[in-house]
């Protein structure tokens, strides 16, 4: 999605030769803040994501799913007054929560309009956020204590929980899995329980966690850092898509608190690009979202002269490292 001249949000398809289709959702509020936002695509084209209604309670979300047609079919699920549709799988299958009784509650909306509701055991809130192709589906829920843990839900329904090694026990903290991939491989990152640093893992359908943080990332040297203000940097490393390979895509920050972005592919090394012109101020820089199964990967970026927000594209090129034209980096 993006954000017009009165900061009104519409969604966009941006097609494989380049040409881009701008769309909202019936309904949807023309209040700055709000509007349409698209959040995943599948193969066939359609795409999931919610949008902020024009009628009814103020602030209310909705979500909806637009097909390559064009046809925009909204939803919720039942009893809710809040609805957020994260992702859709190749089988038309979409994950998301929505708020019932002020808690927030999973759900799994099938292709044929069924929508099943869930959440892990001793859950407060419950935010799924990815789902394979297998049907497999993670995301994180909160404790009565408000500590973040991580879950997987089985194709046959049944939940297993999960926690990141050293994990933090403070509230708003905790794991935060945010991409599961066919082969049942899970990435996303953790509060570490003795620095608060944010660290990316992979969890492999055994259970077996690798825990990661991008060659010149502050979280890699666990070193005290500042930015160019002299504001404290909190070292992150933020995974937030994962390929049928093993391949991870996201972003991290560096010492000066410059976000970055990276592939780390399944034999651990890594590749660290920034888009050309990307921002260097502290918090701005380069953000990989997504990366697909053909290695090409989807993000934004703040520019160095504006700061604004824009799209990139990066097609997987015949030879390593990936990178945008600018300053390409690679290690292991």
């Amino acid at each position: 999605y993006f954000a017009d001249s009165n900061d009104v949000l519409h969604g966009f398809l941006r097609h494989k030769d380049g040409p881009i289709a701008i769309f909202d959702a019936p309904d949807a509020s023309t209040n700055a803040g709000e509007g349409t936002l698209a959040q995943s695509i599948n193969l066939a084209g359609d795409i999931a994501g919610y949008y902020y209604a024009r009628t009814g309670a103020s602030g209310a979300r909705h979500g909806f799913v637009r097909h390559p047609s064009g046809t925009v079919e909204t939803f919720d699920p039942s009893g809710s007054i809040s609805t957020v549709a994260q992702t859709i799988n190749d089988s038309g299958e979409i994950v998301g929560n929505y708020v019932r009784d002020d808690m927030a509650h999973g759900f799994l909306r099938e292709r044929d309009g069924t929508v099943i509701s869930f959440d892990p055991s001793e859950s407060a809130n419950t935010a799924p956020f990815s789902i394979s192709g297998t049907d497999e589906i993670t995301g994180y829920y909160a404790d009565e204590n408000q500590v973040l843990h991580g879950f997987l839900r089985h194709k046959d329904g049944s939940i297993s929980k999960f926690d990141a090694p050293n994990v933090s026990a403070i509230g708003g903290q905790g794991t935060f899995p945010l991409a599961i991939n066919s082969q049942g491989s899970i990435a996303g990152y953790f509060y570490d329980g003795p620095t608060g640093e944010l660290h990316g893992f992979m969890r492999r359908a055994d259970g077996v966690f690798a825990i990661f943080d991008p060659p010149g990332s502050a979280a890699e040297t666990g070193q005290p850092s500042s930015d160019r203000e002299g504001y404290r940097v909190r070292p992150v490393t933020a995974p937030l898509s994962i390929n049928r390979r093993g391949e991870i895509a996201g972003y991290f920050g560096d010492s000066a608190g410059v976000l970055h972005a990276f592939v780390r592919r399944n034999d651990g090394s890594f590749s660290v690009f920034e888009a050309a012109n990307a921002s260097t101020s502290g918090g701005l820089g380069t953000f990989a979202q997504s990366i697909n199964d053909n290695d090409e990967i989807a993000g934004y970026y703040y520019d160095q002269a504006q700061s604004v927000r824009r799209g990139f594209f990066l097609k997987a090129p015949q030879s390593s490292p990936r990178a945008i034209p600018g300053s390409p980096r690679k290690s292991k």
